[in-house]
């Protein structure tokens, strides 16, 4: 399948499919039976993946826009107006954002890398100690609070579908807020970056 064919399939047919994800559960499970996850000790962290909107044709996040009329005929406008109310995305921050794309509303704009800001989703990852094997993917607005957020469910999750709980936690400086320290169920001490994830660590 090529890029092009694959992109149609993604947007298209498979959109709304829970195809990916259980092939990505699939492909987890076998590590398991393999020995290749651990269990005992997991890191979360994220990465910053470039959304298709520039700031040219964006506006101020605290002037007034029309999102009904651009939804009729914008699937990513109408998808962002469905997430407004959801922990991930709208209800993440009350912070009004400094810019909004017209194109790609749920994309925050973001000077994360201390280079120039752009706008762009968090790409954030549940990932099992023993060889580094992710276990769960959650997609977000880049912000804080939205990331503390995918790390809990993606560890209720992971508990969930295989029956792993860690027995301690890593995380970058962004999961390793207080609220993620408390899914631990652990002081801080069990919370702090480990030595393998700086070998894994994404941002």
């Amino acid at each position: 399948m090529n890029a092009a064919l694959g992109g149609k399939n993604r947007y298209g047919r498979f959109r709304d499919s829970d195809a990916f994800r259980h092939v990505f559960e699939t492909v987890v499970s076998r590590c398991i039976e393999e020995g290749l996850v651990g269990g005992e000790g997991f890191a979360v962290n994220a990465s910053l993946i470039s959304a298709e909107a520039n700031k040219q044709r964006s506006v101020s996040g605290a002037e007034h826009t029309d999102w009904q009329g651009l939804a009729a005929s914008r699937r990513a406008v109408r998808e962002y107006l469905d997430t407004l109310d959801q922990a991930a995305w709208g209800a993440a921050s009350e912070v009004t954002p400094k810019f909004v794309s017209r194109s790609d509303p749920a994309a925050q704009w973001t000077g994360a890398h201390k280079r120039h800001a752009f706008f762009a989703y968090a790409d954030n990852y549940l990932i099992d100690l023993k060889a580094a094997v992710i276990l769960d993917v959650e997609a977000t607005r880049a912000i804080r609070q939205a990331e503390v957020g995918a790390a809990r469910t993606m560890i209720e999750r992971t508990a969930d579908r295989f029956d792993l709980k860690p027995e301690r936690l890593a995380a970058g400086s962004a999961h390793g807020s207080a609220p993620v320290v408390a899914l631990a169920g652990r002081g801080p001490g069990d919370c702090a970056p480990h030595p393998s994830l700086r070998q894994i660590q994404t941002r």
